[in-house]
């Protein structure tokens, strides 16, 4: 148990516990620590005690469990966070998509920084009027990060590594903020989801997965999980495409590995 966590040993077992079995998140050493002090800023927020807020949990209070879910998971972004992943939408992706209407989801989204660079790079890569043809969808467990997203507005200190034509597409609207360009938001649509969910609620496919920095919070199993959901939501020839440093290579799918990080499904 953390130093100076409001919840006593057996309780802070059972919140982990509630964690792991519902977000997936294994809560160790420093990100449990992390976590134990976001949880006693929110109970001091909402003025609610340890025993209250596990007996919400237990009764499956679902504004709770998402501020739980919350406090679990990562708020850690960027714009074109590992250019890498970019970089091979361009030389391995981009050639092998059909020409119609293409679907994006970017699975982990955060506060949109990741489905706004996909939009970003599509209009760079294949140009304007293809982005048109292209839908993307940002999906986060955090209710707070996806309203974020839906606002599009950033600190220009977020813009400060992103090259000059990119910052392009971002517009001032004072305060030292900027927000998102309409004709790229209007590629965009985010939506709350828990990536253990046991169905996903699409009714189209993908032809491009970003499920990337999120899987290194899950255990073996939750992994695989969403490796095959991910499969099972993928059009045929779609790409995924995992962080480089998320630990994969322990997970049989039936993904067609392309390269550390990248699979197909054929």
């Amino acid at each position: 148990m953390p130093d100076g966590s409001s919840f006593g040993p057996d309780r802070w077992s059972e919140i982990r516990r509630w964690v792991s079995t519902n977000c997936g998140i294994v809560l160790e050493h420093a990100r449990g620590e992390v976590f134990s002090n976001r949880l006693d800023a929110l109970q001091k927020r909402e003025g609610i005690g340890p025993s209250e807020l596990l007996f919400k949990l237990r009764s499956g209070d679902r504004r709770w469990a998402l501020a739980v879910a919350d406090a679990a998971s990562t708020n850690y972004t960027q714009f074109f966070r590992e250019r890498d992943a970019f970089d091979i939408l361009s030389s391995d992706v981009y050639p092998r998509l059909p020409d119609g209407p293409l679907r994006m989801w970017s699975a982990a989204a955060s506060t949109g920084e990741e489905g706004y660079s996909m939009a970003i790079h599509v209009c760079e890569q294949l140009g304007t009027a293809a982005a048109r043809r292209v839908k993307i969808l940002g999906t986060d467990i955090s209710d707070r990060h996806i309203a974020t997203a839906e606002k599009a507005l950033y600190s220009e200190t977020r813009l400060t590594h992103l090259t000059p034509q990119e910052q392009q597409y971002f517009e001032r609207v004072g305060m030292g903020q900027s927000r998102i360009r309409a004709d790229i938001r209007s590629m965009c649509t985010f939506r709350q989801l828990n990536l253990l969910a046991p169905e996903w609620p699409f009714a189209q496919p993908f032809h491009v997965i970003f499920c990337r920095n999120v899987l290194y919070y899950f255990e073996h199993a939750s992994r695989t999980q969403i490796f095959e959901q991910c499969f099972e939501c993928a059009a045929p020839g779609a790409f995924l495409i995992a962080s480089f440093t998320d630990p994969t290579s322990d997970i049989v799918s039936r993904w067609t590995p392309i390269r550390p990080g990248v699979y197909r499904k054929d």
